[in-house]
């Protein structure tokens, strides 16, 4: 299902804890290993949401943030807007 807005997030440290339910410590040592990659800006580190082979901890977290995303939207009764395809 692809959405209206595709554009990446950048999620901080203490984000990316809270959604897969890790310590801070945990998400910063998976950054220093290349499991996660992130950029450090103005003196935090931030990691860009993409897509992810499956079984790596990005494939958790972007799967956790849609999971997280739809329940929102079901929470207040919205739909997920979906891109019109053009005809071939």
């Amino acid at each position: 299902m692809n959405f209206v807005n595709d554009d990446p997030k950048k999620f901080t440290v203490s984000e990316i804890a809270k959604i897969l339910g890790a310590r801070e410590e945990t998400v910063r040592n998976w950054i220093a290993s290349g499991q996660l990659k992130g950029t450090k800006e103005n003196g935090q580190w931030l990691v860009t949401l993409q897509k992810a082979p499956k079984g790596t901890i990005m494939d958790r977290l972007y799967s956790q943030t849609f999971k997280l995303f739809h329940e929102l939207l079901q929470t207040y009764g919205r739909k997920p807007v979906k891109k019109e395809t053009p005809k071939a």
